[in-house]
């Protein structure tokens, strides 16, 4: 496993701890959704991945985004 692998899984694992509580199939979409996302974007931008997850933005932010979606009253992180 190559560096880009291992920080791609770290990003992704890190969104998966924060959204752990949308309904299962929302959570599965969200991170499929983000692994594509990413995966089409270092196809464009080789080399960039440090780049391209920061500008999809902080894992922990995205995951808890992805709460609030799928459960309005949930309360803001930070």
């Amino acid at each position: 496993m190559n560096t880009t692998d291992l920080l791609n899984g770290r990003y992704l694992d890190t969104v998966e701890r924060a959204a752990a509580a949308p309904p299962a199939r929302a959570h599965a979409e969200l991170i499929a959704d983000l692994a594509d996302r990413i995966t089409t974007a270092l196809v464009a931008r080789p080399g960039e991945l440090t780049v391209i997850l920061q500008d999809i933005g902080d894992p922990r932010e995205v995951g808890a985004a992805a709460v609030r979606r799928n459960d309005p009253t949930a309360a803001p992180s930070g």
